[in-house]
């Protein structure tokens, strides 16, 4: 039976996270999932990987929705990009998600502390001076957009996350998107990875749904303000931002399976 100060812990949480999606334009899964392996310790319970991965899946789709309603006030969405990215991704979450009850939970550390490196090493890429075409429905960008989306859902749907935290250095390296685009086109394909993921999680019993809950109500309110203040600072920063909590969660989740 979840306690008061149980739940009051995971809406902390899940705030932090969600702050941390509307600020950057991931789901916040990406530091989620190592405090929720961690930190409920310190107040008298655990949770194990399986059950943290599922919540961290819900706790994307609401931090990834609420930091979705903010930035799409700054017009910062390539829709088409989003959609084309968006539903591949889902799909492929979807099918990571179910194929994932039969992952072992150190397979899903080691994946997320694989993809978590990866995103490391692209994040230390300078940016392309090469200008991005002005129409986002170039049909070259479809094939390269469908496999980025199809092939980074299906691990992130494994992994619990909405897979954001190494779309984002994708799209910026690969697609040539503008920062700042690229981090509002993220929360949409995070929001759709993520709904997809959920959807199969909780199909297959890998959610607890009471701490999903307070994990989620704390990330829609985050969300909000990390939205906020995502607006007032500088890409660089932004980018700095990022490379400093992927390069921390990947430590955390690399301990755990040492």
């Amino acid at each position: 039976m979840a306690t008061g100060l149980q739940l009051g812990t995971l809406f902390m949480l899940g705030m932090s996270g969600g702050f941390l999606s509307g600020l950057l334009g991931i789901g916040g899964g990406i530091v989620m999932l190592p405090l929720l392996i961690s930190l409920p310790q310190l107040t008298g319970f655990s949770i194990g990987l399986r059950p943290a991965v599922g919540i961290t899946m819900l706790q994307s789709l609401s931090g990834s929705l609420s930091g979705m309603l903010i930035h799409r006030r700054h017009d910062v969405f390539d829709v088409p990009l989003a959609l084309t990215v968006g539903v591949c991704a889902a799909a492929g979450s979807m099918g990571g998600a179910l194929f994932s009850s039969l992952v072992s939970e150190r397979c899903m550390a080691i994946l997320f502390a694989v993809m978590a490196l990866t995103s490391l090493l692209l994040l230390l890429l300078p940016e392309s001076g090469e200008l991005p075409s002005t129409d986002s429905t170039c049909p070259k960008r479809f094939p390269a957009a469908s496999l980025l989306g199809g092939g980074v859902g299906f691990c992130a749907g494994i992994i619990g996350q909405g897979g954001a935290f190494i779309i984002l250095p994708l799209l910026i390296h690969l697609l040539k998107v503008p920062v700042r685009t690229a981090i509002g086109t993220t929360v949409a394909v995070s929001f759709l990875s993520a709904a997809a993921g959920f959807i199969g999680k909780w199909s297959t019993g890998q959610v607890p749904l009471l701490w999903g809950v307070a994990v989620a109500s704390g990330a829609l309110l985050g969300g909000q303000l990390g939205g906020m203040v995502s607006h007032r600072l500088s890409t660089i920063t932004l980018r700095r931002i990022l490379f400093l909590v992927v390069a921390v969660s990947m430590l955390r989740i690399f301990a755990h399976v040492l």
